[in-house]
Formats: structure tokens, sequence, C-alpha cells
């Protein structure tokens, strides 16, 4: 994880080196997930920023500090030989990439089906050099249950099942409001209690 006032730092044992860092005037927030080409040189990172457009995966370089944006994404890359893969809407794409230049090739395609992201925005996946890969399935499809003050469960909200997070109702029993993600992202969606008619669902949050 690289910290978000911190970016890539070259440790000669006299102290860290800033080499790149976020750029406030693209609302980014932080560098994450940084992996190693095999030039030793060059590394892809993922930055997280609130424009879509920015964030994604990115090529640097640890020499001359320029960069590119390879893949537009929610979620960290993993290097696949000719490629970058990442997790997009439950899915793992591929994005091939010309290494020599560092420019996209093509659209990225999908790869594997139901591969799971974290809610730190890290594709869990990982790709040794001969090719092989391994990943976890997204396998996860929670549910909203209420229970009574003393446990006792009275049933499963009729809500189609998703990948929820802290649900909660208003003082006055009117609303509920449940975070939603869609692999590392989310939104507020709120109900109505009594009929669980969905009234508003805000903007994608980052956490």
């Amino acid at each position: 994880y690289i910290h978000a006032r911190q970016a890539f730092a070259d440790n000669a044992g006299t102290g860290e080196t800033l080499v790149i860092g976020p750029d406030k005037s693209r609302r980014e927030i932080g560098y994450m997930w940084p992996h190693f080409l095999p030039d030793g040189h060059r590394i892809i990172y993922f930055v997280f920023s609130t424009v879509d457009e920015v964030r994604g995966i990115y090529l640097g370089s640890l020499d001359d500090r320029t960069r590119k944006q390879i893949a537009r994404s929610d979620t960290s890359g993993v290097i696949v030989g000719d490629a970058v893969a990442f997790v997009q809407k439950g899915q793992l794409m591929r994005q091939r990439v010309d290494w020599s230049s560092g420019t996209p090739v093509g659209t990225p395609e999908l790869f594997v089906e139901n591969v799971a992201s974290t809610f730190d925005f890290q594709t869990v996946a990982s790709a040794s050099d001969d090719g092989l890969l391994a990943y976890l399935p997204a396998v996860e499809s929670t549910q909203l249950v209420w229970f009574d003050r003393s446990g006792k469960r009275h049933g499963t909200l009729p809500l189609p099942a998703a990948r929820y997070r802290n649900p909660a109702i208003s003082p006055d029993e009117q609303l509920m409001a449940v975070q939603r993600f869609d692999d590392s992202l989310s939104r507020i969606e709120i109900y109505d209690f009594k009929t669980l008619e969905l009234k508003w669902s805000l903007a994608q949050s980052p956490a």
C-alpha cells in the first residue's frame, strides 16, 4: 500500500526519495497496489481519484517520473504476460499492453468470470511468470434479514441479493439506508422502510 501523501520511494539507506505523488488538480487521492515490471525500473499502480476518467491503472518509471494511464479501472492491476488484468463489475478483464512503449493495444476483453476485489480497490488475483493465474472467486451475495431484540429471525427483506453493508434505520422507522458495493465502489441506497420502495440512490462513494 502506498500512502496518499507518499508515492514511489527509493530507499537507499539515507531516507526516502519522492518519485511521484497524487495530483490534486486531477482530484487524485492516493496511489495503491504497485507491481514492478521485470525490468525493475517501471511499475504499474492504481490511482484512486473521485474523477472517473482519472481513476485507473497507470504505468510509471522510477527513472524519469513519467506516467500514463494504461487502463480505466476501479480496481488495481495484475501483470499477466503481455497484458494487465483487473476486476470490473465482477469480471476479470484483460487489457493487452505493448510494454516496450507502454501503450495499450485494443480494448479490454473478458479474461475470467466472477473474480473478487477488495473494499480497498485491490484485484484479488496473482499471476506467475509462466502464466499460471490464481484468483479468489466473487461469490459474496448477501441479503438483509430482520431480527428482533431477542435475536429471533423474522424473515428476509425482499431486496435483490447484493454486496450490502452497514444497514441503518431512521429514528422514526420510516427510512432505511444501506451501502451497496459494486466492485470496490459503493453507493448509498435509501428505502421507504415500510414498502421498501427505493427513494434515493446517492452518488458513488469511495468508502
